[in-house]
């Protein structure tokens, strides 16, 4: 299955612009897709059947078996309209391919898609599954600090690390796919430092601003 170690630095409990805290009904019941980590395996592109948030539960359900899944702690990476959620949950039930958590909604972290500005730069990437997507190359349309719109058909809630070309260097992201529109994904990155952020925007602005 893969390392379970997706970058979490970069977390955010506020919405960025307007600082208030997200609800209970942002962070759970708006969930569609998500991966999920415990130990060293990852459990990517799970569709959110069911969340209820007064109960705290979420019912995720996987495309094959989770055997190897196990009650106790983990961490799930939600994808809902607002942006890229981690949130501590407890696995309460394993059967088969569904998984009941409970999900620690203080907990929360929400890490919002467009806080940073896309440019319409093309950059090769190919994406190095984590869990049980599978691999890609691709070009992006338009990229950021936050993330990137690329020319391929990926599934949402795929869990990668993108290793990014750049001029004289390669740069290794985690990222989670938050939409696929037709040909077209979006990948979200997580866990830059504040340093490598503004690294990899000071490349892009240069890159954008070169004839």
């Amino acid at each position: 299955m893969g390392d379970s170690t997706l970058p979490t630095s970069e977390f955010d409990r506020r919405d960025r612009r307007s600082g208030v805290r997200a609800t209970v009904e942002d962070l759970v019941e708006d969930l569609r897709s998500a991966v999920l980590a415990q130990g060293g395996e990852v459990f990517d592109t799970l569709r959110i059947v069911h969340a209820d948030a007064a109960r705290r539960r979420v019912l995720a359900e996987a495309p094959t078996s989770l055997a190897s899944l196990r009650p106790g702690p983990a961490t799930l990476y939600g994808v809902a309209d607002r942006g890229l959620v981690r949130v501590p949950v407890l696995v309460l039930d394993v059967d088969n391919a569904l998984a009941t958590l409970h999900v620690d909604v203080a907990r929360a972290e929400l890490e919002e898609r467009r806080s940073h500005e896309r440019l319409g730069v093309g950059l090769a990437l190919r994406g190095e599954p984590i869990g049980r997507a599978d691999p890609f190359t691709a070009q992006t349309l338009n990229v950021s600090a936050g993330g990137a719109l690329v020319d391929a058909t990926l599934q949402e809630g795929a869990a990668y690390r993108v290793v990014v070309a750049l001029p004289g260097a390669e740069l290794v992201l985690g990222a989670v796919v938050v939409r696929c529109d037709g040909e077209q994904s979006v990948l979200q990155f997580t866990g830059l430092t504040a340093s490598t952020e503004r690294a990899l925007s000071g490349q892009l602005i240069r890159l954008a601003e070169t004839p």
